[in-house]
């Protein structure tokens, strides 16, 4: 998702300076192209000298994804004579990723807080430049991409349903504008500001806003009504969109605590030929669900277009005392994987974000099916290795396919699970299809179901599912982007 957000703003950036040498925008096009590039190497070099001040690794995509973002909504800037303005802003962003955190995590935007700290001390607020009619179906056209993408559509349309729902509100009754009105005005905020690119770029940013869909739902009605009521009574304060977002951190960090810390390398294994498995041990101590995954960032010299971050589903159990990371090994993986596996005992990796709701029913007088392919057994390993150790009793069907009978992994934990109380267990070499789920899960209409593994494997189970007769809100889906 970090690297879709920059090549997104490289187009955004791109096609403001074509529009500008074509004459639709009244800017110089080399004005705005130096910008980025002045921004991106502020923003990339003081990140890495306070990296190395903090004694930590840098995160080159974040700080260039920064950078860029202040193009997009200062200036554009005459150089070199305002070139005091790109250095307090730049500067904010970055200081601000290393002071104001709560559990080593930075609570606040740092292109936000760039952009309040230019206006706080040189009066000079961003212009938001980058939203305009001649813009919008530029950014309307990325937005979209990025948001499903990083699926988090659910996000961006309850910041857009609640301001304009007020703003709508506040026009008809106390503006007195006519129904017919509303329309075009609602339009024109969309087609004439830059709240699409707030909203598809900035408030979306996955280190400062919540990590489960509720929470984000919240977190985007939130900022919403925030920028509403500034924007109606506080009219002259010149950052209003600034302002309600980093309100809005603050909520979800409330909301949502989180953590960076560091996990060291203890062992590591091959579960079979493809999967391997890492042992880590957290540096402190930290609470999850069976079923819930992390975000690790793990620096390496020059990383791929897939970059330095990854999810990966926690496979062991809380009440394990380590942490069991397994993943997938292509013949030609990713930079991460490579730097993964060449991993030893005693290094480190950076680990946050404990998410998730792909986690067990609290009634457990529910029965219920997991089905699993290829990696997508990693949750399921956390839960039933949770289940054994907290004694408890449960009706589980597990349905694990695999391409290949010796990729099968974790069999002592699931034949312990069979022991222990009854869980039924079938091992599927092949494709998963509506025939295997009848034949193997007759009370098909008594179980909620858990599907985890790669997307399509998981979209394409949902369907039949469905057509099964499985009710959706009985279909808990987990997805592994980038497996087959």
């Amino acid at each position: 998702m970090y690297r879709l957000m920059l090549y997104a703003l490289i187009f955004f950036l791109g096609a403001a300076a074509l529009l500008s040498a074509l004459g639709f925008l009244p800017y110089r096009p080399q004005d705005i192209i130096a910008q980025a590039l002045l921004f991106a190497a502020l923003c990339f070099g003081l990140n890495l000298f306070l990296a190395r001040v903090a004694r930590t690794d840098p995160n080159p995509e974040s700080s260039l994804i920064t950078g860029l973002i202040l193009a997009c909504i200062a200036g554009p800037l005459s150089l070199p004579g305002e070139w005091a303005v790109l250095l307090v802003m730049a500067a904010g962003a970055m200081v601000s990723k290393y002071v104001f955190v709560w559990n080593r995590s930075h609570i606040f935007n740092p292109a936000a807080f760039g952009a309040v700290a230019s206006a706080l001390l040189l009066s000079y607020p961003a212009s938001w430049w980058i939203g305009s009619m001649v813009m919008m179906p530029v950014i309307l056209a990325g937005g979209l991409i990025i948001s499903r993408k990083i699926r988090r559509a659910h996000l961006v349309l309850s910041f857009l349903g609640v301001y304009a729902g007020l703003l709508a509100l506040d026009a008809l009754v106390f503006q007195g504008t006519p129904f017919q009105g509303i329309f075009l005005f609602l339009t024109n905020i969309l087609a004439y500001s830059p709240i699409l690119f707030f909203s598809f770029v900035m408030l979306v940013e996955p280190l400062t806003s919540p990590q489960t869909r509720q929470a984000r739902v919240s977190y985007g009605m939130l900022v919403g009504a925030v920028l509403f009521l500034l924007q109606r009574f506080a009219a002259s304060v010149p950052f209003s969109l600034e302002a309600a977002l980093l309100m809005g951190n603050v909520f979800a960090r409330v909301l949502n605590p989180d953590f960076r810390q560091a996990f060291v390398l203890q062992k590591k294994e091959r579960a079979d030929s493809v999967i391997g498995s890492f042992w880590f041990d957290p540096t402190r101590t930290f609470s999850f669900l069976p079923g819930q995954f992390l975000e690790y960032t793990l620096a390496h010299p020059n990383p791929d277009s897939r970059g330095v971050r990854r999810y990966f589903t926690i496979a062991s159990s809380p009440t394990e005392p380590r942490i069991l990371l397994a993943t997938k090994f292509a013949e030609k993986g990713s930079t991460f994987k490579r730097a993964l596996a060449g991993m030893r005992e005693g290094s480190s990796i950076k680990a946050s974000k404990v998410a998730g709701n792909f986690i067990l029913p609290p009634d457990p007088a529910k029965k219920l099916a997991f089905i699993a392919g290829g990696i997508g057994i990693t949750p399921f390993r956390s839960m039933v290795q949770y289940l054994l150790d907290t004694k408890q009793v449960r009706d589980i069907v597990l349905l694990y396919g695999e391409k290949q009978e010796e990729n099968f992994v974790f069999q002592d934990v699931f034949q312990k699970a069979k022991a222990q109380f009854g869980m039924k267990i079938v091992y599927h070499a092949g494709l998963l299809d509506a025939r295997l789920i009848q034949r193997e899960i007759p009370d098909i209409q008594d179980r909620v179901f858990y599907v985890s593994g790669p997307e399509s494997m998981v979209e394409s189970l949902g369907g039949v599912l469905s057509g099964l007769g499985v009710p959706k809100e009985r279909i808990k889906q987990d997805f592994f982007p980038g497996y087959e």
